[in-house]
């Protein structure tokens, strides 16, 4: 299973950041329903501005792809 964390640009869509896909084996502990991946962003190399980041990992219950974002800013 891979996972892949993108931070975009929210008015332009441009990627400002990206992971590439990363492998969660690492992450995965037995019997946790849950994977908890912790990761820094390198804020302090970003511009001031308005951003979205979006984690992207396969979906428990099927082959379909789940995406989470969560919106920020910058100051």
């Amino acid at each position: 299973m891979d996972f892949q964390i993108r931070v975009l640009d929210r008015k332009t869509g441009e990627a400002k950041g990206d992971t590439g896909k990363v492998g969660a084996a690492s992450f995965i502990r037995t019997g946790n329903p849950t994977v908890p991946v912790v990761f820094s962003l390198p804020l302090a190399s970003f511009p001031s501005g308005a951003y979205r980041v979006e984690v992207k990992a396969p979906h428990a219950a099927g082959p379909e792809t789940a995406i989470r974002t969560a919106d920020f800013e910058v100051e």
